[in-house]
């Protein structure tokens, strides 16, 4: 048997809050995922940095500071739509598959819900302007995936889903899809908490933002949507 020690303390703690605390719980990355930032097991308070499950690359906030809190039975982080914002670079060429777990606190158009380093050119999903709907978005010709019928925007969780694939490209958000082209080019990075409108940022939640490459096919897209909803209680 191995020798082994321990540190025994002699006192006694007559309050369960002085006991010492633990985060268990573990969230393995996506399959297939090249990033992957997942709210689980982060400390409550301001975040200054989010860093993903994998491929080493970590989302800084540029502006103001987002939130860690309890939302939706479990961890999320809120942008407060009014300072919060963050972003980072890198690069991915087309075709690529962006997954979301959010919710929006406050209906605005113009919100991003993802959005481009320094621009939409590469695909974001956003609050259509004017439209009343959660649409995918890039600039240049067919610049937009418009659900038919309309995906009003609301303050409930969702899954989002937007496949960058040309001619063939998808969104989807919980268990409705619309289909058709958007631009190819080279995703330059991703904003969180980014508002076309006045104020630049958008009042927002996220739990899960994963990036994939390749365009993910119909079974992934159901794999992806159905397994995010599954872990976050969300219903499709």
């Amino acid at each position: 048997m191995t020798n082994a020690r321990a540190l025994v303390y002699q006192g006694v703690f007559s309050d369960a809050a002085q006991l010492p605390k633990a985060n268990l719980f573990y969230t393995s990355p996506l399959q297939y995922a090249l990033y992957d930032w997942c709210a689980d097991g982060l400390e409550l308070g301001p975040l200054a940095s989010w860093t993903s499950l994998v491929g080493d690359l970590t989302l800084p906030a540029d502006q103001g500071l987002p939130s860690v809190v309890d939302s939706g039975g479990s961890r999320a982080v809120r942008f407060d739509g009014s300072d919060d914002r963050m972003r980072v670079q890198f690069s991915r060429a087309t075709p690529h598959t962006i997954a979301v777990v959010y919710r929006l606190t406050s209906v605005t158009p113009g919100d991003s819900i993802v959005h481009g380093y320094n621009g939409a050119s590469t695909g974001s999903i956003v609050v259509g302007d004017p439209l009343n709907t959660i649409a995918g978005y890039a600039t240049g010709p067919n610049t937009w995936l418009i659900p038919n019928p309309y995906i009003a925007p609301d303050t409930n969780w969702h899954v989002a889903l937007l496949c960058i694939n040309g001619s063939t490209s998808t969104l989807r958000v919980d268990g409705r899809e619309a289909n058709g082209p958007l631009p190819s080019g080279t995703r330059d990075g991703i904003s969180l908490g980014y508002s076309s409108a006045a104020d630049g940022h958008a009042a927002i939640e996220y739990k899960r933002v994963t990036v994939f490459t390749g365009a993910a096919t119909a079974t992934q897209r159901d794999s992806i949507v159905n397994t995010l909803a599954a872990r976050y209680a969300i219903g499709q």
